[in-house]
């Protein structure tokens, strides 16, 4: 393992000077910031931003530079916490589902950019928000929605021609806290498991596509804090595992075939906040890296599969509310930018895959 924190990081500036385009919003629109939502809306290789309010949807279609537009919906909606984006219906663009009792009211993408509303049924069966989780648990290609409560996850299986099969399936009622749990797939089979530490333990629920097989996992007690811990596949295997931020080192928990190895790969001691931390892949070689923004600096430990490289590279313009900050591949070329949004500004620092050219409209 490459001790990266041993390497003199370089500081990368913006690889142009922050410029303003010509070609402004044609207008803008925000509902709550916690029900902001980031996906592939629209079909196509670039992310887009959504804002839910009421009865429409504000689409911010990726994204060199954005475009806006507002589509109708029915207002119906749950809260924030049990509000997803996730392709249910397999069509190949990301839809939007908030679940309120027996109701998960759905806002599906069409190629038009608008939504058709419908109300899919679900026995009234939730647990808390950060104990439910919209993923393919099922491996068919489809989100699915699981919650948990104690010894029993509801999975909510989408189907082929609409709406979810639910079945409730007995688990061990081991579980650590809401911010250190995780829907991905750790076992690589391509469905997503659970995954729940605490201390020295990850509790996982191993997802067989209709039910869940218990076991806890040995780790390494070493964590930071619940804000700079993801769950990512940094390591290119194909299998999820877990990285946790803290001062000079990141704690891995690397997915095996049989659990969790547990490593310590040394970064620069260099982060900003913990709202303004986002793991996704910065270079545009196929591995997640850790980005971290302070002011004008983007503090980068980027993935090389075995240990972080740490450099930090330079943006020129202020950032938005954490809510209005987002990352994705807006510009479509298989990097990861970050976009933040102030009213209808727009600011775009777009990757290069070693540094961020700055756009703002």
């Amino acid at each position: 393992m490459v001790d990266s924190a041993g390497e003199e990081g370089a500081v990368i500036p913006a690889s142009e000077v922050t410029h303003k385009t010509s070609q402004a919003l044609a207008g803008c629109g925000w509902g709550a910031g916690d029900y902001i939502r980031t996906g592939r809306f629209n079909s196509g290789s670039r992310m887009d931003v959504v804002s839910p309010n009421g009865g429409v949807v504000h689409n911010y279609l990726g994204g060199d530079p954005f475009d806006h537009n507002q589509e109708t919906v029915t207002n119906a909606w749950g809260s924030a916490g049990y509000t997803w984006a996730g392709d249910f219906n397999l069509d190949g663009r990301t839809d939007l589902a908030s679940a309120s009792g027996n109701n998960v009211f759905m806002k599906l993408a069409k190629t038009n950019g608008a939504y058709d509303s419908e109300t899919w049924t679900v026995p009234n069966a939730w647990g808390d928000a950060g104990y439910t989780w919209a993923a393919d648990f099922s491996g068919d290609g489809r989100t699915d929605i699981a919650s948990a409560q104690g010894g029993i996850i509801n999975l909510h299986r989408a189907k082929s021609t609409g709406g979810f099969t639910s079945v409730a399936d007995a688990v061990s009622n081991t579980w650590g806290s809401a911010s250190l749990t995780w829907a991905a797939d750790f076992t690589g089979d391509g469905k997503a498991d659970i995954a729940s530490a605490s201390g020295g333990s990850i509790f996982l629920k191993t997802s067989s596509g209709s039910a869940f097989s218990s076991s806890t996992k040995t780790v390494a007690n070493t964590w930071g804090g619940s804000n700079y811990t993801f769950a990512a596949d940094f390591t290119g295997d194909g299998k999820v595992d877990i990285a946790s931020g803290n001062g000079s080192s990141v704690h891995m928990k690397i997915a095996t075939s049989t659990g969790f190895t547990s490593q310590n790969w040394g970064v620069h001691n260099t982060w900003g906040g913990g709202d303004y931390t986002w793991v996704a892949d910065f270079t545009g070689d196929g591995l997640p890296d850790i980005a971290s923004a302070s002011g004008n600096n983007v503090y980068m430990k980027a993935s090389e599969g075995d240990s972080f490289h740490s450099n930090t590279w330079q943006v020129n313009s202020p950032w938005g509310d954490s809510q209005h900050t987002r990352v994705g591949d807006f510009s479509g070329d298989g990097m990861a930018d970050i976009v933040t949004f102030s009213g209808c500004q727009v600011t775009l620092h777009r990757s290069t895959g070693n540094g961020f050219e700055t756009e703002v409209y």
